[in-house]
């Protein structure tokens, strides 16, 4: 497990989420509308979009890099109050990061999120819409990888490196 650690001080401070289900971690962003939210995950297409989610597949995927897929689910409230994230058990961990670098990196998932001209495929398990990532899924790019990343662009600190199961919050530094 890799430690994220958050700024220490950011400047006009956004509360953010890191999300954690089981091995599987993401990122809650607040959306451009007061009381709205944006959950962020990564993972491999067929599994998520196919729902071609056997433990032969999980395993090819993880030695084959595969089509990448980019999930997206927006809803309202406060995310700890969020039903569809309760009923998957997962676990909210939130720190704060600077307005503009949250903004930066919604705008930037937004973007890729819509690049593929694809239209999403919602997962009816996790309700997540599913778009096709310009990033392919591999051992080496999985959802926490690409969480890490996500965690880098909002000024969080990484306590380590290579392939990581999951990703923990740390104290800010």
């Amino acid at each position: 497990m890799l430690p994220a650690y958050p700024p220490a001080a950011p400047q006009d401070p956004v509360e953010v989420y890191l999300l954690r289900q089981g091995d599987h971690t993401g990122v809650v962003l607040p959306a451009p509308e007061p009381g709205r939210w944006i959950e962020y995950a990564f993972g491999d297409w067929e599994w998520y979009a196919n729902g071609r989610d056997s433990l032969a597949w999980g395993l090819l995927t993880l030695a084959v890099p595969s089509q990448g897929a980019l999930g997206r689910r927006e809803f309202a409230g406060p995310p700890q109050q969020d039903p569809v994230l309760r009923e998957r058990g997962a676990e909210l961990h939130p720190f704060l990061a600077e307005r503009a670098r949250v903004e930066a990196l919604r705008n930037r998932l937004e973007a890729e999120f819509r690049a593929s001209g694809v239209a999403p495929v919602l997962n009816p398990r996790n309700r997540l819409w599913m778009a096709p990532s310009a990033e392919s899924y591999s051992l080496g790019n999985q959802c926490s990888s690409r969480t890490v990343h996500w965690l880098e662009d909002l000024g969080c600190s990484i306590g380590g490196f290579g392939v990581a199961k999951s990703v923990e919050l740390g104290p800010p530094r």
